[in-house]
């Protein structure tokens, strides 16, 4: 009888069965697993499409996705909603979430690029992840050596409209932030302080807006070794190549950021490809040029940062 236990299982057993024919057969048992509480697309697993559910409904006062009040401990709590939407279902959320996030959370290393590259400012030990007004729900993932814990989330407090939460998983060697936003959303900022001496760690981001599209998503290395203090574009590789080639290029320390970009031109000079257009911190980075839908042939791939302009030769060869 409802409600029933999260994440739990139900057995029925059929001791006996009989048709209209009077054919009978052996024992048989049915097991139904119940649902995550807080996965609103049963897709047994809770992420940033489940938070950004729950803000929406929250903000239209949609009651049929209420979780709380809860008993019991995670996974298996038993809500009973009170048709209301107050703090106690934010923090069911946030308990379900942050023990999916120890028992099955990991890295999801996917590097392949889109949009322009995470934008972020370091001063120091403190980094700040922008995100602009476009910006509704998303994921931001930390890798890291196992048994570190480089990362420090800044208390935030969420304002009407929004959830930020995080979790940190020294054992598994990563940390993730996820949040939803809706209503007037505007540009925004997620503050966290790195420690001091800090090897690498991988920022592995996916960001979606108001329409379920992915605008930016990629991966990006934050390392203490000596910053780059002139523009550099290396040698694309692999070249020639089919379908995809990997462009390294550095961005020096400046006084003031400059808008980077990188674009791809035809043999013609026409513009054919935007692997990158914004603000960059100093650093190191790595794009992918995923070619699949253009034609063999001379491409040029050009940088610029400032006044300073790279290019460089590549040949897709299919």
């Amino acid at each position: 009888q409802p409600p029933f236990t999260s994440f739990d299982s139900i057995t029925v057993y059929f001791s006996y069965m009989e048709d209209e024919a009077g054919l009978s057969t052996v024992d048989i048992a049915y097991t139904y697993v119940t649902p995550l509480l807080g996965d609103y697309n049963l897709d047994s697993s809770l992420s940033f499409v489940d938070l950004d559910t729950l803000v929406k409904k929250w903000k239209g006062k949609d009651y049929n996705f209420e979780l709380a009040p809860v008993t019991g401990e995670a996974p298996h709590f038993v809500s009973t909603p009170d048709s209301k939407f107050d703090i106690e279902d934010g923090m069911a959320f946030v308990r379900m979430w942050s023990w999916y996030q120890k028992t099955y959370g990991e890295i999801t290393k996917d590097t392949a690029a889109v949009g322009r590259p995470l934008e972020m400012i370091q001063n120091d030990n403190d980094l700040w992840i922008i995100l602009d007004k476009h910006i509704h729900t998303g994921q931001i993932q930390f890798s890291y050596e196992i048994g570190e814990s480089p990362i420090q989330f800044d208390p935030r407090q969420n304002k009407s409209g929004e959830l930020f939460i995080t979790n940190q998983n020294p054992e598994k060697g990563f940390s993730i932030l996820e949040f939803a936003r809706t209503g007037e959303v505007v540009e925004d900022t997620f503050s966290m302080k790195l420690e001091n001496g800090i090897q690498d760690i991988g920022i592995y981001y996916k960001l979606i807006d108001g329409t379920k599209k992915i605008v930016q998503k990629g991966t990006i290395n934050v390392n203490g070794s000596i910053l780059p203090t002139k523009v550099a574009l290396y040698p694309a590789y692999p070249n020639p190549f089919n379908p995809i080639t990997t462009i390294r290029f550095d961005i020096p320390e400046v006084e003031m950021r400059l808008i980077a970009t990188l674009h791809i031109y035809d043999i013609r000079g026409r513009l054919v490809e935007t692997l990158v257009n914004g603000r960059l911190l100093p650093g190191t980075y790595s794009v992918k040029w995923q070619a699949d839908g253009f034609a063999s042939g001379m491409y040029f791939a050009r940088l610029r940062y400032g006044k300073e302009m790279k290019t460089q030769k590549i040949l897709l060869l299919k």
